[in-house]
């Protein structure tokens, strides 16, 4: 049995892949949205493998099946339980304006309002 060489993900280059910070990577990890990684030491890793055939199902928009992770394991891939786990959609998070702030159309309107008491002001 031989073995093709390659080089394991990082965190940080799953986040660089995926366009998010390590601790969105993080959080999809805990949250059950993409597979766990294998801890070597104080780092983890991702076979890029099982990574890259996550992301193609999550783009495709299928879930990760119990054949990607068989096909894994045949070729002599650890998987963690996680990464045969359904893949869900990201919850998103309402944008909440800060209190004392004002949003961009208050700001156009309290313009316009200032502007036309000025004017009313200078015609006076």
């Amino acid at each position: 049995m031989s073995v093709v060489p390659f080089r394991p993900i990082t965190k940080e280059q799953a986040a660089e892949i995926l366009g998010a910070s390590v601790r969105t990577i993080e959080n999809y990890v805990s949250d059950n949205l993409m597979p766990a990684p294998v801890a070597i030491g104080r780092r983890v890793y991702w076979h890029p493998d099982i990574f890259y055939s996550w992301l193609d199902g999550h783009l495709r928009g299928a879930t990760s099946t119990q054949n990607e992770v068989k096909n894994a394991t045949d070729v002599g891939i650890q998987t963690s339980p996680r990464s045969d786990a359904p893949i869900s959609s990201t919850k998103r998070k309402s944008v909440t304006q800060v209190p004392g702030t004002v949003g961009t159309k208050a700001l156009s309107r309290a313009a316009a309002k200032s502007k036309a008491l000025i004017e009313q002001l200078c015609n006076d």
